[in-house]
């Protein structure tokens, strides 16, 4: 019975430290977005868990907004914080659905009307958080540039 008890409270305690890790994580990357922001001199908001976006134009006046579960058409680049581009949509529009992204996506792309542009500052927690993939290190703010054409939801 005793191990069971010393089972359950390793458990905890390895949950407990690996979440002061993440928390450790959002403070670091929220640091890194605000002073990049500053230093760039870019209008910036916080929406939510780290997330941070701008609007930098919306050419045609629209009150529609795609939701999580969109299929958008857009184009893109993706950047770390440093400026080494991680992705593209080599300056062509691309057919991809919410679903399948990153959740810095679906929580920015909705804050988006379509044919407007806009920058997504996200932090790993909501990119690819502690696992390194293709030329993304583990950990990594994620900036992207977008142009939102349209959708369909």
């Amino acid at each position: 019975m005793r191990k069971s008890y010393s089972i359950v409270l390793g458990l905890f305690l390895l949950l407990l430290g690996c979440n002061d890790d993440f928390t450790n994580d959002q403070s670091i990357d929220n640091e890194l977005i605000i002073n990049y922001i500053a230093q760039n001199n870019i209008e910036a908001y916080h929406y939510s868990d780290g997330l941070y976006y701008n609007t930098i134009t919306n050419e045609i006046q629209s009150n529609n907004y795609p939701n999580p579960t969109s299929t958008i058409e857009v184009k893109y680049t993706g950047y770390l914080i440093d400026g080494t581009v991680i992705d593209s949509s080599n300056n062509k529009f691309i057919s991809v659905s919410l679903t399948e992204c990153i959740e810095g996506w679906q929580l920015g792309i909705p804050l988006l009307t379509e044919n407007s542009k806009g920058m997504l500052f996200i932090p790993s927690n909501l990119a690819y958080g502690e696992f390194a993939t293709n030329s993304i290190p583990p950990h990594s703010v994620i900036i992207y540039e977008i142009e939102l054409k349209g959708f369909h939801n």
